[in-house]
């Protein structure tokens, strides 16, 4: 096939997908007109309900104080909490956010808060009008720092006093909590009475930075102590060692050790240190692995051993290349810094390095163990961490020791007396370093405790201004509209959809009328067509006569007086009662003196050799594959004054698929011929929606009658009713049997 060709076959495609959308679309709409109050019942609610929402309650406005902390909960460059840490006194202690937000909610503080605002309501009137903005401590009145001290901390008898409820309610209300990436706590209320909740949490703030003044004062004065006493004791070793240096070099006569003996000094110095400390950090990793060890040998037996980690090649090989990049790290060290480009880079290799001992461990312990539980897995995972930093750490050792060994070399060339006068110049300067940060910490808390300040700094006091009244946050009409709209939508949308896919069947014939628009041409009476009545026995009920020459008539009145022909009986779904019904109604012709043929076109379930009690098995398969002629098996009797000729449905080849044989030529001749030999041709046709037979026959007739049952489900006799007004057959009304 060209290009151009599959062009065409995609764009016919695409047009029949996009055809059958639409007609999706259409039925949904379809539908919810149809179940219009299931659908607008539930929106019409939703607005009343909404509307009473919005109208009824009291309005109730949110206030809302923030108070920074410094050292709470991380701020990033930029923060809020970043631009006030300039304004924060050198030293101040850290908080933690949630645990200041539970004392904040601790009754005591709340009592002494509802005191102050008691005793001093104008203060904090004036900060909820906006007319005074809260600061630092020392921002607050003096009265009020004096009757804070002196009544509302050191007195127990608070009790006694009446506090007034509603402010406790408030309190219980209150939400307090930390603003996402800063350092600030929010204390926020939601109430219909925005003066008294401003002031309120403004008597809050307040209250909270006066407690958090007093202790601060309390542990200044404490560290105040502690400072001052190791600042003598600091001063009294610089003495010590300023004097031991004075009296070295009066004795030996040296005013100062050569450069390179300091230097030498100081590089022994930090290399003892860090070795110590590799050779503690060292021990107390090892002792984490074997802890680690046996809590892995109790989880699982297949855990791997420390020794069989150290052994494998990959690991070792991984060590020594860890130990030379530490080698080379402290012999830079010698001349660079720790801030310098060299030592950064073999940081950085050090570090990928030790990333992928890591994995390497964790492949070597995974492949030596079946356990996937979570406790199993934590304990691996800190075991495989752990020995990962245990060989770091012994990869630096060695380093190390070949780095004071070649010190102490370098040192024994230099002479005794230089390295005796550069020890004692060390211990002077560590021991004048150490007084001097003494000193200034000393310093520190001096200020603190002579200014009296607070390191919390209230952000945003409670305020009320038109802006705030405009806006309650609760209720919010918009708000409530658009959830009460999408809410009434889905809900009535659900609802009516529902009620269509589950209501099986229609009350009554006048509402199946109704429902699909076509008239109604004959109504059976209950259990009719189960029982199979022929309207010629001495036993057939006189409705059910009544109802086949009701049939009769309106078939004749639908063409304006002249019988349609051929007329087509079909139903939604299969039934085995299309045979009896067509020879009735061929039955029923026939007394009033036509010539009647009753055809049989239900080749898949055929029915009329039954009902009609025919001897003869050809029909009319053997027609349409030309080994019979119509006038061979077309069998006529007599009935009244008239004739009625039935022809069977007959046995069809199976090779052939009943469903080709329709838009034969054939077939049209065969309806040709039978209608030049009579008056009426009766066809009963497989049902519309099991099988495309019924639609193929339609166009060989003149009209087609729909036969439902009551409780036909609406959506197939809807669905059947389209599919017949598709075929621009006229559909000449529905033939309703009673359940």
């Amino acid at each position: 096939m060209s290009g151009s060709g599959r062009k065409d076959v995609y764009a016919e495609r695409n047009s029949e997908q996009t055809a059958v959308e639409e007609v999706s679309l259409r039925e949904y709409l379809r539908i919810l007109a149809r179940r219009r109050w299931w659908f607008m019942g539930p929106l019409l609610l939703a607005v009343i309900a909404a509307t009473l929402l919005s109208f009824t309650p009291k309005p109730r406005f949110r206030c809302a104080a923030q108070i920074f902390l410094p050292g709470g909960r991380a701020s990033g460059t930029g923060s809020l909490a970043g631009l006030l840490s300039t304004a924060m006194p050198p030293s101040g202690p850290a908080y933690d956010l949630p645990t200041q937000a539970t004392v904040i909610k601790s009754w005591p503080l709340q009592r002494r808060t509802l005191e102050l605002l008691r005793s001093f309501p104008d203060f904090f009137r004036e900060c909820t009008k906006g007319e005074r903005v809260i600061g630092y401590v020392n921002d607050i009145p003096r009265e009020i720092l004096e009757a804070y001290k002196k009544h509302l901390v050191y007195t127990d008898d608070l009790g006694a006093y009446p506090l007034d409820p509603v402010s406790m309610e408030m309190l219980k209300q209150m939400r307090v909590g930390p603003v996402e990436q800063s350092s600030v706590l929010e204390l926020s209320l939601v109430t219909d009475k925005p003066y008294e909740a401003a002031d309120l949490l403004n008597a809050l703030c307040v209250t909270y930075l006066l407690d958090d003044m007093r202790t601060t004062q309390v542990g200044t004065e404490n560290a105040l102590q502690y400072t001052a006493q190791e600042m003598t004791a600091a001063r009294e070793r610089l003495n010590q060692a300023e004097a031991a240096v004075t009296d070295f070099q009066r004795q030996y006569g040296l005013v100062d050790a050569p450069a390179q003996a300091r230097k030498l000094v100081d590089a022994y110095a930090a290399l003892k240190d860090q070795y110590t400390a590799l050779v503690a950090n060292l021990d107390a990793q090892r002792a984490q692995d074997e802890h680690l060890e046996r809590e892995l040998n109790k989880q699982s037996p297949t855990a791997v051993s420390s020794q069989v980690v150290s052994r494998n090649p990959m690991i070792q090989q991984l060590e020594s290349q860890a130990a030379t990049l530490q080698s080379q790290r402290v012999e830079q060290l010698m001349e660079y810094t720790e801030e310098s480009a060299t030592i950064q880079a073999i940081d950085a290799k050090i570090a990928a390095l030790q990333d992928q001992m890591k994995k390497t461990i964790q492949e070597i312990v995974t492949q030596r163990t079946e356990s996937t539980s979570s406790v199993y897995t934590g304990l691996l995972q800190q075991y495989v961490a752990g020995r990962a930093q245990t060989m770091m750490t012994q990869a630096r050792l060695a380093p190390t020791r070949r780095a004071i060994a070649s010190v102490e070399a370098e040192l024994r060339k230099i002479p005794e007396t230089a390295q005796r006068l550069a020890v004692l110049q060390r211990e002077a300067q560590i021991a004048q370093e150490s007084y001097l940060g003494l000193r200034r910490q000393y310093e520190q808390y001096r200020v603190a405790k002579a200014n009296k300040t607070s390191p919390l700094y209230i952000v945003a006091p409670a305020f009320v201004n038109g802006e705030l009244l405009k806006n309650p946050d609760w209720p919010r009409p918009m708000l409530i509209f658009a959830v009460a709209l999408f809410l009434g939508l889905l809900i009535g949308t659900a609802l009516a959809l529902v009620r269509e896919f589950t209501d099986e069947g229609y009350p009554e014939a006048a509402a199946m009328e109704a429902d699909l628009g076509v008239p109604i041409i004959a109504t059976f009476p209950p259990g009719a067509d189960d029982k199979r009545y022929i309207v010629t026995d001495p036993d057939c009920p006189p409705e059910l006569r009544d109802a086949f020459m009701g049939l009769l008539l309106n078939l004749r009145f639908a063409n304006r007086g002249k019988m349609v022909t051929p007329v087509l009986l079909t139903s939604a779904r299969s039934r085995n009662d299309m045979g009896w019904m067509a020879y009735n109604l061929g039955l029923t012709a026939a007394r009033t003196g036509k010539r009647v043929v009753v055809l049989d076109c239900n080749l898949r379930q055929p029915s009329l050799q039954e009902v009609a009690e025919l001897t003869q098995s050809l029909g009319l398969a053997e027609v349409l594959c030309g080994r019979e002629g119509v006038d061979k098996v077309v069998q006529w009797n007599t009935c009244g004054t008239g004739y009625l000729g039935t022809l069977p449905a007959g046995s069809l080849d199976p090779s052939v698929g009943p469903a080709f044989v329709w838009d034969s030529d054939v077939f049209s001749n065969v309806i040709h011929e039978l209608s030049q030999d009579s008056e009426l041709i009766v066809i009963a046709a497989p049902a519309v929606l099991d099988y495309p037979d019924a639609l193929a026959i339609s166009s060989r007739c003149g009209g087609v009658a729909l036969a439902l049952r009551k409780s036909v489900a609406r959506s197939d006799a809807r669905e059947v009713t389209e599919a017949l007004w598709r075929t621009e057959v006229p559909l000449l009304g529905l033939v309703v049997s009673e359940d």
